[in-house]
């Protein structure tokens, strides 16, 4: 290259194997000194607008960008690639900016109600055998998810600091299992400040306040208020690593199906650390470690629980060709260990309750459009309990479109 700094294909090659290489600032060097020998390349100002966007440097890609459109002589495809980043630096350095997402779609459970599989239970301390309908029953239902963020940028010296408000909604009918149909409305709100940022580039955190209500079998099942704090933070291009904890307050509505709600009134301590590694640009490994305190109202409902998940995330062209856009794949496991205080006297006066669940998971995202996909999720979970009152599996197969905004 340095023999021929003129040949455009091989200045070109290179480039891309320094973008590949995630070495942005020497792929935006051999393009800028292109640019010496021929100022008049929209092909070369497409591609710096395009790396100064991924470096976060809005005003110097929209810059190249906009030099880009100033030739009559654009190809259409340099012009549209151009437009679609301006569009997307205006959205990203908006003062208010709002995403989200709505996901509809239908579910089928093998074990809906999380019954046990065997009738024969624990009953005060003996052996008591359930009726058929209070052991695993299999359903389908429907269900809309919606969450959108609004953001806005508290205009100080750092990028990253704004104020950001998420609002999540839930709803979901069943087919047979109607006690089952559930609800949620819920509010999260707070700003975001650089952490350290002479010495932690890039390190943000967020205190927050967070409310939601939930409806179960159409009637009022309880409300939560609490608050937290996480923090976000990329020690380099590949690494993000993340973590939070929150107090939540919870109040249970006791009503005629559920007298004995009130027992789970009380409050409950979160804490997760988490990390994702990005393996090629294609590929991504995640774990996370958490833990939950439940402390409630009766002894026998308060409970520690310990998680460990790990996900692989995986993006590829679409199979033969079946779509424009590239699918993306990820497989998930987790581990639950789940240990509670006190032994219930209705079920075993003699036996504090301890569960061990495993969850596996496989979800395909089917890019179908710029804004829409496809979604197609299968699931295993297998709860293993000191207590057969408490033991079951249960197989979870959901399809979804899903819109992103």
């Amino acid at each position: 290259m340095l023999r021929r700094p003129a040949d455009l294909d091989l200045v070109f090659r290179y480039a891309e194997l320094a973008i590949r290489l995630e070495n942005y600032e020497a792929a935006i060097a051999a393009l800028e000194r292109l640019l010496l020998f021929n100022p008049d390349l929209p092909r070369v100002r497409l591609e710096l607008g395009a790396l100064y966007y991924r470096l976060g440097s809005y005003d110097l890609a929209r810059s190249y960008l906009v030099r880009a459109l100033e030739s009559e002589a654009v190809p259409e495809p340099v012009r549209h690639r151009a437009r679609t980043y301006l569009d997307e630096i205006d959205e990203r350095t908006a003062r208010h900016r709002i995403d989200g997402a709505v996901l509809f779609g239908g579910r089928w459970q093998s074990n809906a109600n999380a019954g046990p599989a065997s009738p024969e239970v624990r009953v005060f301390g003996g052996t008591g055998r359930l009726d058929d309908a209070f052991t695993e029953q299999s359903d389908a239902n429907m269900f809309l998810s919606a969450r959108a963020t609004h953001s806005y940028d508290l205009g100080t010296q750092w990028p990253d600091e704004r104020f950001e408000t998420t609002a999540t909604g839930y709803f979901s009918r069943h087919e047979d299992e109607e006690q089952l149909d559930a609800g949620l409305l819920e509010l999260a709100s707070g700003p975001r400040f650089a952490l350290l940022p002479d010495f932690l580039d890039g390190a943000t955190i967020r205190p927050y306040s967070i409310a939601n209500y939930v409806w179960l079998d159409d009637e009022s099942y309880f409300r939560t208020l609490g608050a937290g704090l996480e923090a976000d933070y990329l020690p380099w291009d590949r690494l993000r690593l993340t973590g939070g904890g929150a107090y939540l307050d919870r109040d249970y509505n006791d009503t005629r199906k559920r007298p004995n709600a009130h027992d789970r009134d009380g409050h409950e301590w979160v804490f997760d650390l988490g990390g994702a590694y990005a393996l090629t640009p294609t590929s991504l490994f995640s774990a996370t470690v958490g833990l939950s305190d439940e402390s409630l109202h009766a002894a026998f409902a308060s409970n520690r629980e310990y998680r460990l998940f790990v996900g692989y995330t995986k993006q590829y062209q679409a199979p033969f060709g079946l779509t424009g856009l590239p699918w993306v794949t990820t497989l998930s496991a987790g581990r639950i260990w789940t240990d509670y205080d006190a032994s219930d006297p209705l079920v075993d006066p003699t036996v504090k309750r301890s569960d061990r669940e495993w969850r596996l998971g496989v979800a395909t995202d089917i890019g179908l459009a710029e804004d829409w996909s496809l979604i197609v999720n299968l699931q295993r979970f297998v709860v293993d309990s000191n207590l057969p009152n408490y033991e079951y599996d249960n197989w979870s197969a959901t399809v979804g479109a899903a819109w992103s905004f």
